[in-house]
């Protein structure tokens, strides 16, 4: 998780505040924390980015 968001940092693809700007990149790294971030409800982060997880991971989007 910590190499992808370095190298998503490093390549000018995240914002400001270190959030990426890509969704799957997002659902990417959603997936491989321990954890769900505060705010909204977990049944919501597992439907939304569990689903655009799954379509990065197929796409072999994490080799970008």
């Amino acid at each position: 998780m910590l190499l992808l968001w370095h190298n998503l940092d490093a390549a000018g693809r995240s914002t400001r505040t270190r959030v990426p700007r890509d969704p799957l990149a997002l659902a990417l790294l959603w997936d491989y924390q321990d954890g769900y971030p505060a705010g909204i409800p977990p049944w919501l982060q597992r439907a939304v980015l569990g689903g655009l997880a799954a379509i990065a991971e197929r796409a072999g989007y994490w080799r970008r």
